[in-house]
């Protein structure tokens, strides 16, 4: 018996040809390095206990990230060659994922298998009665398109409890509420815009002071257009935080395994920056709403229409007392000019007497020259239905003529009715209404001599 235990011994060699771990004759490693540091004293226990914790946390971060990276690629879908769009993992992995997250779940994510493995269970009971792929040269892609059928997702958890937040329509409603048409925008800047040959009875200082009342109306409409966006857009924002964050207060997380404890620890971080951007946006937001306020306040009083046509009425006397050479549209668009540069002041639309017997007089010959328009327009009217029944008409062209000075006539009585009734307080009423009856008078009898010509020449 000694001599067997001497004959053992003899076959463990040990020294200084064996190396530092030593080997045994029968072709077994085993490592006995250092194992006398680790077994003797405290500090051998602590640096293995510093060692296998490192590991733990080495392999805990490793099964988090294989976890969520496996979830990521679950949900995005690749085209493959074939057209069709296919998974990233196989079937055999997402059967292996399913019963590692799910358990209990009894289908998958369907797709097309790209690997040549065997599905083997990964397939659910319910499509046993389908044909199932071998391995041999069947075309999957051709099979998966007959029998594909939709199957239920998986999802990773805040896929899963978020629901997607539309933008409702009322936070842009309040956001331009009491907001005039664009419509009385585009009328008063049609107004500035006037051609080269519309300026000549304009001076220098008159024509920068319109070219920087359109620049200006031009900058504030699109300022506030920004503004009413951005706005629009911080209270969608804000209204989808609030749901996120009431949908993290209401959610019940149990603290199991290393995903749950995760969660666990990352929700109350994600409600406090949630909450504080909340916070931010409702900042952001009212300093919007004062600068959109102001910008509306400041258009609104851009659209004073009737002391617009009250200081153009002031404007046309003003400069038939000095030159008699301004036009309408000249007048109307130094007026609208002058309101949005200046500001509507009583002062500024408000005739003084010698202005108010111009404005009178001009009412007069106004009421003149409509009539005048309206007899020579019937004697026309006689001439060619005299000459209708020849195949030569030469009053047709006059009448054609005389019928385009008709029409910018009774625009511009029109125009003159209505300002008139804008300073139709500043005047006494019993003349100021006369001129005005004449004048609406004039202009709807000629719009009948007018409509009655059309119809003769169509005819």
């Amino acid at each position: 018996m000694n001599a067997e235990f001497v004959s053992q011994s003899d076959s463990l060699h040990i020294g200084d040809d064996s190396g530092e771990d030593g080997i045994i004759e029968n072709g077994l490693f085993y490592s006995i390095f250092r194992n006398s540091n680790i077994l003797s004293g405290d500090s051998g226990n602590s640096s293995f206990a510093y060692k296998a914790a490192f590991l733990s946390l080495i392999v805990a971060i490793f099964s988090v990230t294989h976890i969520f990276w496996c979830l990521r690629e679950l949900s995005s879908p690749q085209t493959g060659a074939g057209g069709s769009y296919k998974r990233m993992l196989a079937l055999a992995e997402v059967g292996s994922l399913k019963k590692c997250i799910d358990g209990d779940s009894t289908r998958v994510a369907g797709a097309p298998p790209i690997s040549p493995l065997h599905t083997g269970s990964t397939r659910s009971e319910e499509s046993s009665g389908r044909n199932t792929f071998a391995v041999d040269g069947t075309n999957i892609n051709e099979g998966y398109r007959q029998d594909h059928q939709p199957l239920h997702t998986v999802q990773a958890w805040w896929q899963r409890s978020r629901r997607p937040e539309k933008p409702t329509l009322f936070l842009v409603i309040d956001a331009l509420e009491n907001v005039p048409d664009d419509t009385e925008y585009m009328r008063l800047q049609q107004s500035l815009i006037l051609p080269s040959s519309g300026t000549k009875n304009l001076t220098v200082e008159e024509k920068n002071l319109i070219k920087e009342a359109n620049d200006k109306l031009a900058y504030m409409l699109k300022e506030r257009s920004r503004l009413a966006n951005s706005l629009r857009r911080k209270l969608e924002k804000r209204e989808r935080l609030i749901a996120y964050e009431l949908d993290l207060t209401n959610r019940k997380v149990r603290p199991v395994g290393v995903l749950g404890r995760l969660r666990k620890l990352i929700i109350p971080a994600l409600l406090y920056a949630v909450r504080r951007r909340v916070e931010t946006l409702t900042t952001e937001i009212r300093k919007v709403e004062e600068n959109l306020k102001i910008y509306r306040s400041a258009l609104k009083g851009m659209l004073s229409r009737r002391q617009q046509m009250a200081l153009s009425l002031r404007l046309l006397a003003r400069s038939r007392q000095n030159t008699g050479a301004m036009t309408i549209k000249e007048a109307n668009a130094l007026s609208a000019a002058k309101l949005i540069m200046h500001g509507h002041r009583r002062r500024n639309y408000v005739p003084t007497f010698s202005e108010g017997l111009e404005i009178l007089k001009m009412g007069s010959e106004l009421s003149e020259a409509l009539h005048d328009a309206e007899l020579l327009l019937s004697k026309l009217l006689r001439r060619v239905a005299s000459n209708s029944g020849s195949g030569d008409c030469p009053s047709c062209k006059i009448l054609k003529t005389h019928m385009m000075k008709c029409t910018d006539l009774q625009r511009e009585a029109e125009l003159y009715a209505l300002q008139l009734r804008s300073v139709l307080k500043t005047f006494p009423p019993d003349k100021c209404r006369e001129v005005a009856k004449n004048v609406e008078g004039g202009s709807l009898q000629l719009r009948r001599k007018m409509e009655m010509a059309l119809q003769l020449i169509h005819d």
